[in-house]
């Protein structure tokens, strides 16, 4: 769960809120996986990233370029 969203941070650019669950990591599910891992799993390869999060009863999609900031929702 995110409890704290940094301003202009990749998870703000990407819509996150405090209180939302990364619920799939590129289509996949992810029991124990928070942003910060993500980051250093993918920012090396400068991959787009594909995070489905749970906010209150619905989830929301975003794809996020690591390196650059970028998002696309």
């Amino acid at each position: 769960m995110a409890e704290i969203i940094d301003q202009d941070s990749a998870a703000d650019k990407a819509g996150m809120k405090k209180g939302d669950v990364l619920t799939r990591l590129e289509g996949q599910e992810n029991a124990r996986i928070d942003l910060f891992d993500v980051r250093k799993r993918f920012c090396d390869d400068g991959t787009r990233v594909k995070l489905t999060v749970k906010r209150a009863d619905r989830e929301l999609e975003s794809t996020l370029d690591l390196k650059s900031g970028e998002v696309k929702k």
